[in-house]
C-alpha cells in the first residue's frame, strides 16, 4: 500500500467515526460538534501511540509536519515508521 494511500484511510477512518458521532441525519454543527469533541483518537500517521484531538479551538489533525510519520497497519496493529 502507498504512503498516500495510508494517510487517506487514516483519515477516512476519522471522518466515518464522526459521521457516525454527528447522528442519523448529520448537518454541518452535529459535525463539527463531533469533530470538535475527538479526544486522543489514535492514527497511523505519527509515532507509536500519536493520537489526535479536536476542540472549539483546535481544528488543525496537526501543528507541524514534523508531527507525521506514516505506519503500515497489519493484522489491526500499527506497525513501525515507515522510512523513506
Amino acid at each position: 500500500m502507498q504512503e498516500q494511500q495510508r494517510g487517506s484511510l487514516a483519515i477516512a477512518g476519522l471522518s466515518i467515526e464522526n459521521l457516525d458521532r454527528a447522528g442519523a441525519e448529520p448537518t454541518r454543527e452535529s459535525l463539527r460538534d463531533a469533530l470538535e469533541n475527538t479526544k486522543d483518537w489514535p492514527t497511523a500517521l505519527g509515532p507509536p501511540g500519536t493520537t489526535v484531538s479536536f476542540s472549539p479551538d483546535r481544528h488543525d489533525l496537526f501543528f507541524s509536519a514534523d508531527e507525521v510519520v506514516l505506519r503500515e497497519i497489519a493484522n489491526g496493529q500499527y506497525g513501525p515508521p515507515i522510512r523513506q
